[in-house]
């Protein structure tokens, strides 16, 4: 199912339980406009890209969508996907599926692609770094048999059942359906996912591994114990109901249960891995290990006279971007603290201290390739950020130590690999666009770049690294061959050399600093180690031959070894010297086959390379019309006293999602609810239009009332969504959107339910206290909204956010010259900050909201008693705000009253004390607000204070604590309370 700006699930009445509907609620109204990463390309950053031109060429089995700009990957991916299918169906006992939407897409940068019950697969091209990973395949002929085989497989596994919740229902472990993909088109190697299973091993934490992980080596298991065609086999199963379940099908075919299975891999895979490890190199031995002065480290850099390191990585576990720092060395300290320790131990002598101060200089998502200026003042890296038409893309930027200021020096060039030159004069990078990477030249201070290669066809550079003489590029690249090897440019000449030629990755050239070698990393072993080539004949040693992994990442300063890094398998910051004249002292592997035949499993059908000279008949291609691709998701229909039904139908390109969805109650007519929605997410910004009649609830406490109010609106409704970056990080993000809405609305406040048949009792008039009794009507509203909110990813903040900032302002105009009864303006200003101190926070808000002309009495401006309903959860840029559905009541903690007018301030400071990580909070508080009528304020301004506990259940933190009026006095009683908390507003 395709969760996108639908509220499928709020058919919820005014006669229904309330327990139903506010679990619906807090379910779906997270999904009423789009989740953060929903499983469509442009839904993965919520930009739509509507400067892109569709087309579409068709083949026997497929229809191809691509943008402008990408045709010749689109033919060359259909040919991929002819020739892969007959051995994918051969391999499921399948003889056909039906037509498979395939759409191709390189707007942003993304190295993924996914496929879905319904016959389609999305798929980002022009991937760069991606040809490391998939060692001798090129991305589309990796990813595409990959995501057609999800495909097949979903089509074995179908039944009667509707699409989706057949295979909810079959109980089938994420490791079969990825293993079984990876199984059946990919090879085993060590990104796929011979590292993961050496760190989940060593760390012990086997139970922990994504199934993208564990699922290769488990079907590699599974057809070496039981024999391949017990896959399909187990697969094909269906029961005395005709429905497939998994647990019972294996049992059925292998003979065990599948918890027996996993506990059988997981002593395989311990003892396959150990007996390795016990024959190979232990890091220790290969050189002097170092550790470098960072918590978790992703990458480093040392300046050329190693005063300085440029780090990536984390000081804080629970941070969820990177910080880059710049560590400098303390030499006054280091002198202190050895004058101190001499002074201590006179009797034996003392090692010099390394003392490092850091200082973040940016955050975000970097690359793992940094280069330092000769001088040492300057640094260049990869960043990940938005760029031209908010592509998410890698540019490279330069930060500048003494200024303290960072600025892109490529714009929008997929760029990354920096390197500087030795005289500071030039910064070579590599570029790509569309699978086809070149290396470019700049100058430091930017303005034109110069293209020093001409690569044409399928191309992939990475690495590179500039000669000593300053006269050559040493690089890696997959070509025509499909594998990574190194590569020799002259800058002059231009001629290429190719160094290595070998079927297994070679990579990260460093040179020596007599030019006369190559110090780099290859796969050939089976795993990452350290090689060296000699220039003159040729030659290769091989330096180290662990069993873990070490990669060769900087030569050191100022002396004759290479910096390492080393496998996170026991942390992270570990790094060793290892020489470039150093030969292994190892032996070849002696393990029992028994525990290692199942590495050679394979398919009983294998999937060849593609062959490009296959006459494949591809249509010419056509402008893409959704019209003539539109395809089924689901239906689903719940038959019951009160019976659902949903269906879902979408485009072959993703971009128009048609929904239904209704609810009927055969004991009364007022029960029944529709749901009509279209959303189009291909021309201009996002928008939708959705048609609502008793499934669209608000809720919030009213007037004491036991129950609340819940309101149900119901009419038309059109929004539009622009989301926008300015592209420095990805943290700061920007939101404008607006709707009209013609509605219907219709509230009922309650103080008793009929627990049986779920009917709501209007409250009686003579029951209401302060509150007015809410008006029925109907309502034309114009609404406008600005919103932007700065809060970088962090796992504290939906307890304790210690930075972050946001500001939102919003527009409401009602008018009866359209529609309806109501005229009225509103504006809502409301903004946040979170201010770190030390492990604390001090967290202030501020909203206004000023009415003019009469609207609903229920929608009013004001302070009162009800408390308010919040709620922890980050819904994404795209997500309408929570407030629509649980309209905020403003209640300062320790006062009870009502003040109503047309203008309101209200706000809060508080000072957040960590007690449990990421579970409970501790806080000094401080509300305050007034209400004016007319520009008279009602009274003195409210000011109340307290201190307040707060415990996080995910997307609930409840709150409870006391609180006074300031000013009271020692007589006066503290106000007690529990409600729900407000983190941060938005």
């Amino acid at each position: 199912m395709i969760n996108l700006f639908y509220r499928c699930n709020f058919l919820v009445l005014n006669r229904t339980y309330m327990k139903r509907y506010l679990v619906t609620l807090i379910l779906f109204s997270g999904l009423y406009a789009q989740p953060y990463r929903a499983p469509l390309t442009w839904a993965w950053t919520g930009r739509v890209h509507p400067e892109l031109e569709w087309f579409t060429i068709s083949t026997d089995n497929f229809n191809v969508h691509y943008h402008d700009g990408l045709e010749e990957v689109a033919r060359r991916g259909a040919t991929i996907a002819e020739n892969s299918l007959p051995t994918l169906l051969t391999q499921m006992n399948l003889e056909s599926v039906p037509t498979i939407d395939v759409v191709f897409t390189s707007a942003d940068e993304v190295a993924n692609g996914f496929a879905t019950p319904f016959y389609s697969t999305w798929i980002w091209v022009g991937q760069n770094d991606a040809s490391l990973r998939n060692e001798g395949k090129d991305w589309l002929e990796h990813v595409i048999p990959h995501e057609l085989q999800h495909i097949v497989f979903f089509h074995r596994t179908n039944t009667w059942l509707p699409t989706g919740l057949d295979f909810f229902l079959s109980g089938t472990p994420g490791w079969v359906v990825e293993g079984t993909a990876e199984y059946e088109t990919e090879k085993w190697r060590p990104y796929r996912a011979d590292l993961q299973h050496k760190m989940h091993v060593l760390r012990n934490e086997m139970d922990d591994m994504d199934p993208h992980h564990d699922g290769f080596s488990k079907m590699l298991y599974w057809s070496d114990r039981f024999g391949d065609s017990t896959i399909v086999q187990t697969l094909s199963h269906r029961n005395s109901l005709k429905l497939f379940r998994f647990p019972e099908a294996f049992k059925k075919v292998t003979g065990i249960s599948v918890s027996q299975f996993e506990e059988d891999w997981r002593r395989l895979m311990n003892t396959y891995y150990y007996g390795v490890r016990a024959q190979k190199e232990p890091i220790e031995k290969i050189g002097e290990v170092v550790t470098l002065p960072i918590e978790r480290m992703f990458s480093f850099r040392f300046s050329s006279d190693s005063s300085k390191i440029a780090l990536i990585g984390l000081d804080d576990k629970d941070q969820r971007d990177m910080s880059l720092f710049i560590a400098q060395r303390d030499t006054i300290a280091e002198r202190e603290v050895l004058k101190e320790a001499e002074e201590d131990s006179s009797d034996h002598e003392v090692k010099p201290k390394v003392i490092w101060t850091k200082e973040e200089i940016d955050f975000g998502r970097f690359h793992q390739i940094l280069s330092w200026s000769p001088d040492g003042k300057k640094i260049a890296y990869g960043k990940y950020h938005f760029g031209k038409n908010q592509a998410s893309i890698w540019d490279v930027r330069v930060f500048d130590l003494e200024s303290g200021e960072g600025r892109w020096l490529t714009h929008s060039m997929r760029a990354n690999y920096p390197i500087w030159s030795s005289d500071g004069e030039t910064i070579i990078y590599v570029a790509h666009r569309n699978g086809v990477a070149n290396l470019y030249r700049i100058a430091p201070e930017g303005g034109e770049a110069e293209r020093i290669t001409s690569f044409t066809g399928n191309t992939q550079i990475l690495t590179p690294a500039w000669s000593p003489d300053g006269e050559t590029v040493a690089f890696s690249m997959a070509k025509d061959e499909k594998n990574l090897d190194l590569w020799f440019l002259n800058l002059e000449s231009r001629d290429l050399k190719r160094i290595t030629d070998d079927p297994a990755v070679d990579i990260l050239p460093i040179w020596a600093a007599d030019g006369e070698s190559v110090t780099f990393t290859s796969h050939r072993s089976g795993t990452p180690n350290i090689h060296t080539i000699q220039l003159k004949d040729s030659s290769v040693i091989q330096n180290t031959d662990v069993g873990e992994a070490v990669w060769a990442h900087q030569d050191v300063p100022n002396e004759p070894t290479v910096f390492a890094t080393t496998l996170g398998d026991v942390d992270t910051v570990r790094v060793v010297k290892v020489s470039p004249g150093r030969t292994i002292t190892t032996a070849p592997l002696s393990i029992m086959d028994s525990y290692t035949d199942w590495r050679k499993a394979v398919p009983e059908h294998v999937l060849q390379q593609t062959d490009f000279g296959k006459d494949v008949q591809i249509s010419g291609a056509q402008k893409y019309q959704f019209t003539k691709h539109l395809k089924h998701v689901a239906t689903w229909i719940i038959p019951d006293i009160q019976s659902l039904g949903l269906t879902q139908w979408i485009d072959g390109l993703g971009r128009h999602l048609f929904t239904a969805a209704a609810r009927t109650n055969f004991k009364s007519t007022d029960g029944s609810g529709l749901f009509l929605s279209y959303q189009n997410a291909q021309h201009g910004p996002l928008w939708s239009l959705s048609y609502y009649y008793n499934t669209f609830p608000v809720y919030r406490p009213y007037d004491g009332s036991r129950f609340g109010l819940m309101e149900l609106k119901n009419g038309l409704n059109f929004r539009v969504f622009h989301p926008f970056n300015r592209g420095e990080n990805l943290s700061s993000n920007h939101l404008l959107s607006a709707s009209v809405s013609f509605i219907d609305r219709q509230p009922t406040v309650s103080d008793s339910i009929d627990w049986m048949t779920g009917e709501w009792f209007p409250r009686q008039m003579a029951s209401y206290g302060a509150m007015p009794i809410p008006e029925t009507g109907r309502e034309a509203l114009f609404s406008a909204e600005y919103r932007w909110v700065n809060r970088r990813p962090h796992r504290w903040n939906l307890l304790l956010p210690r930075q972050g900032r946001g500001f939102l302002l919003k527009m409401d105009k009602a008018t009866s010259s359209f529609f309806g009864a109501f005229d009225y303006t509103k504006f809502t200003a409301d903004m946040f900050i979170n201010l770190p101190i030390g492990k604390t926070a001090l967290y202030g808000r501020v909203k206004a909201v000023s009415l003019s002309g009469i609207g609903p009495v229920q929608d009013y401006v004001g302070l009162t008693n009800d408390p308010p309903i919040y709620f922890s959860i980050p819904l994404g840029d795209l997500a309408t705000s929570i407030y629509e559905f649980f309209p905020e009541n403003h209640n300062p903690r320790g006062w009870g009253g009502t003040r109503l007018g047309n203008l309101l301030v209200f706000g809060s400071v508080e000072y957040r004390i960590p007690v449990a990580p990421r579970f409970l909070s501790l806080s000094l508080i401080s509300d305050f607000g007034n209400v004016w009528s007319d520009k008279k304020a009602n009274d003195k301004m409210i000011v109340t204070t307290g201190i307040e506990g707060k415990m996080s259940l995910g997307p609930v933190v409840l709150a409870f604590g006391t609180a006074r009026l300031l000013g009271d006095g020692p007589d006066s009683d503290d106000e007690f309370y529990f409600r729900l908390a407000l983190i941060n507003p938005f």
